[in-house]
């Protein structure tokens, strides 16, 4: 298994500029996102495997990935082919925000360094508390816990 991915990550970066989130040893909880040749973001992962998005991207940028800050969740930035900044995971999408062409966006997430904490509990979202995890609303923050703070068997983007 440990060749075939090694051979994975040559191709890769032989191909296009690839993302890693930063200080991650190769690992379950590592995920590289690619611009592939077809102008798409792909992901790949250690159990999973590549996996196509159907996100498409501007030509001559890169993707950025950064962990969640727990478990092997990751979200990724990137500049859509529409020119637009866009990013993966719990509230991503369009932020309608254009970027300069041939830029690309950086992406971390550390609550050492003055992030802010992720909710544990749907308690935690009730009462105002959602707004202390700068969510945008109560259902966000729910969403939130019981997607990523639930026993799952799989993650959700690894295919």
């Amino acid at each position: 298994m440990w060749g075939r991915a090694a051979v994975t990550i040559v191709v890769a970066l032989a191909a296009t500029c690839v993302s890693v989130a930063a200080a991650q040893a190769l690992s379950t909880d590592t995920e590289i996102a690619i611009q592939s040749n077809t102008g798409y973001v792909w992901t790949w992962t250690l159990l999973g495997g590549a996996v196509f998005t159907g996100l498409g991207m501007k030509a001559r940028t890169s993707p950025s990935v950064g962990p969640l800050g727990f478990g092997h969740y990751h979200e990724i930035a990137f500049q859509a082919n529409t020119g637009d900044l866009w990013t993966t995971g719990l509230g991503g999408g369009d932020t309608g925000l254009g970027m300069m062409a041939g830029t690309s966006p950086s992406i971390s997430r550390d609550t050492a360094l003055g992030g802010a904490p992720l909710p544990t509990s749907k308690k935690q979202c009730q009462h105002g508390g959602w707004k202390s995890f700068g969510f945008e609303n109560q259902r966000d923050c729910m969403r939130f816990v019981k997607l990523f703070h639930q026993p799952h068997e799989h993650h959700p983007g690894s295919g």
